[in-house]
């Protein structure tokens, strides 16, 4: 079980791309790529147009399954949880530094996503981790890891 905790946390360190998975009010799954960056405690942050049907879906019901995956070892990390539109000035600040230290940028002003901006900053809080694993006698499985 460690080893798959490890390449979970390999995964998530490598690959910046999330897929959130939400759901429109007349109940269409809708997946949307993200480029993504979290802190310590794998909470999940990025940046979206608050007129995207996901920032959308997000504001109606913060349900969301989430998926990292690395395509040159055929390995996902899956993440369900809550997501939420960032509003405190103090915590959008803080999480910019993560954002953009991932990034490699240089640091946007939290102006920039607030206001009257149509940009804002999101939240991804995990509330359960999988990793898929294969074999020939059990087929594809998803196990559930404690990653904090």
């Amino acid at each position: 079980m460690q080893e798959l905790i490890i390449q979970a946390k390999q995964i998530l360190e490598k690959i910046p791309f999330m897929h959130i998975a939400s759901v429109s009010e007349k109940g269409m799954p809708r997946n949307t790529p993200v480029w993504a960056a979290y802190d310590k405690n794998y909470t999940f942050f990025w940046k979206s147009s608050r007129d995207s049907e996901h920032s959308q879906n997000i504001i109606k019901k913060s349900d969301v399954f989430v998926v990292v995956t690395d395509y040159d070892i055929k390995r996902a990390v899956y993440m369900e949880g809550k997501a939420y539109e960032l509003n405190d000035e103090k915590e959008i600040k803080e999480v910019l530094e993560i954002f953009y230290k991932r990034k490699g940028t240089p640091l946007e002003p939290a102006s920039s996503v607030m206001n009257e901006s149509i940009r804002r900053m999101y939240k991804f809080i995990p509330e359960k981790f999988y990793i898929n694993t294969y074999s020939k006698i059990d087929g594809d499985k998803r196990i559930e890891l404690q990653l904090n």
